[in-house]
């Protein structure tokens, strides 16, 4: 009976340590899809349309069989706002509802403005006051070069994992 009882707490301590080691310390929740009726359309922009993305972290993207990835709590809403001289006016914000990813904790308080146009089937961004364009969506090369939206018909390429 001894040995059944040792046998017993023996399980119980190797299940409790095994569920307790965890690659990742964050625990990301999946993501509750809600359907959003008015999603900004880059190549038909309105005043009024607005979008939500969903933060999804990865690293050791080089490795074939790597599926180290998960979502985050952050969620980044853009909205049109105006529409004026230089365009649609953007307004970038940012919701957290805990810790931050690293790389998007620097002035993640604050609301980004900018403008949208599209000109050749190429949607243009444009800074709002200054002489660039602060933006958590678009980096510089996408402000610098703009983002084609024109189907792309080559060179097609395959994504899995």
């Amino acid at each position: 009976m001894k040995l059944l009882h040792h046998l017993f707490a023996a399980t119980a301590l190797c299940a409790l340590l095994f569920s307790a080691c965890r690659h990742d310390p964050h625990v990301y929740p999946e993501p509750d899809p809600i359907p959003n009726p008015n999603p900004i359309r880059f190549d038909n922009l309105t005043v009024g349309q607005s979008s939500r993305y969903i933060g999804l972290w990865g690293e050791d993207y080089y490795t074939n069989n790597n599926n180290n990835f998960g979502y985050t709590d952050d969620t980044l809403q853009l909205k049109i706002v105006g529409l004026g001289v230089q365009g649609f006016k953007v307004e970038e914000t940012f919701h957290f509802t805990g810790n931050v990813l690293s790389w998007l904790n620097f002035d993640k308080d604050s609301v980004y403005h900018y403008y949208l146009t599209v000109s050749d089937d190429t949607l243009r961004i444009k800074p709002s006051h200054d002489n660039y364009v602060n933006s958590r969506m678009f980096g510089y090369y996408t402000v610098k070069n703009g983002l084609a939206l024109a189907d792309i018909v080559a060179p097609k390429i395959e994504i899995s994992g």
